[in-house]
């Protein structure tokens, strides 16, 4: 049974016969019911291999959750960040076929959008602990000197991801921020993006390389912050 709150010619909600109504974000859709499908049929290979690619980008996309969300407002058209955050590493991040699937670092992105992005950018170990990004200046037009600093440090062998939104600004050129523990001692693919300070506007992530600790473990747990214990 459907209800039409708005009327008969109004959108309506539940089935009629195979049509289901409903709605998702406040847009009015309709579909079929889905058709059910004979489980006792073998799925091919390339069906398994298309399902485990999506099983394998939608567990590796889950620690960059809190950062896409953000990061790809802009896409999110008739879709979530998260689904339009997928589709593009779908297409573009995940390399090889099942069973062999992997990243290509260098094509994530945290963050799409028209905003100008960070130029010139660098990021190295000062501390134990702490990493320091600096960035020179842009002068391009919409490039407004208070859009948001995001960065974004990832671990693939614990499938960590940690970092900052907001709270620094485009002209700062520099900021320092200090690791979570989880990721001392480990290989960092790093990132950073912008904002602008509505959010309205966001700018392409890029992508800063990868860099190893060099300092020891004694150094790190010396400069720890006890909540990070």
């Amino acid at each position: 049974m459907a209800k039409t709150p708005d009327g008969i010619l109004g959108v309506f909600t539940g089935s009629i016969g195979p049509v289901v109504g409903s709605s998702w974000k406040g847009i009015p859709y309709v579909k079929t019911k889905p058709r059910k499908t004979d489980r006792s049929k073998p799925r091919t290979e390339g069906r398994m291999a298309n399902e485990e690619k999506f099983k394998f980008g939608n567990n590796w996309l889950k620690p960059f959750h809190k950062f896409i969300t953000i990061g790809f407002a802009n896409l999110a058209i008739r879709k979530t960040e998260i689904s339009a955050a997928f589709s593009y590493h779908f297409k573009h991040a995940i390399t090889g076929v099942f069973p062999d699937l992997d990243i290509d670092y260098t094509k994530v992105m945290v963050s799409m959008g028209p905003l100008p992005q960070l130029t010139g950018a660098s990021i190295e170990f000062v501390a134990a602990n702490t990493v320091k990004l600096s960035w020179p200046l842009n002068t391009e037009r919409y490039a407004e000197h208070d859009d948001q600093v995001m960065l974004v440090l990832y671990n693939k062998e614990i499938q960590f991801a940690d970092g900052f939104i907001g709270g620094i600004k485009r002209n700062a050129g520099e900021c320092s921020y200090k690791i979570h523990s989880k990721l001392y001692g480990k290989p960092l693919e790093l990132y950073a993006g912008l904002f602008s300070i509505n959010r309205k506007l966001i700018s392409n992530s890029i992508y800063l390389g990868q860099i190893l600790p060099t300092h020891n473990e004694e150094e790190f747990h010396q400069n720890q912050e006890p909540d990070q214990a």
